[in-house]
């Protein structure tokens, strides 16, 4: 069975709501939930979310001392960067390595 969040940020990706939109709308949410793991991963997966909006919001989170954001950096560490190898780092920021792929080949992320 398919991740419900992949589905989710699969069907949004298909009707054209870019990164900018959902990053900003997720940076700002007040709420905890925010940082499921499983669906900021799916959204990232779906190149839906800016993985450098999403590292600065999550810093900010956990210097505020938020369990949940640091228990999602972590698991993105492990899944996003390390396993899925769809993010890397370099000294400063993330690189979304799907799209710089594309990118350099000149084709969109999800096309």
């Amino acid at each position: 069975m398919r991740d419900p969040y992949r589905n989710l940020a699969e069907a949004l990706g298909a009707r054209g709501h870019g990164p900018v939109n959902l990053t900003a709308l997720w940076a700002s949410a007040d709420d905890e939930r925010k940082f499921s793991r499983e669906a900021v991963e799916a959204l990232l997966h779906a190149g839906l979310l800016n993985a450098m909006e999403v590292d600065n919001a999550l810093a900010r989170a956990v210097m505020g001392r938020s369990g949940a954001a640091a228990d999602t950096v972590a698991h993105l560490i492990n899944t996003v960067v390390l396993k899925d190898k769809l993010l890397s780092y370099t000294v400063g920021n993330f690189t979304h390595t799907r799209a710089h792929a594309q990118a350099q080949a000149g084709t969109r992320v999800g096309t």
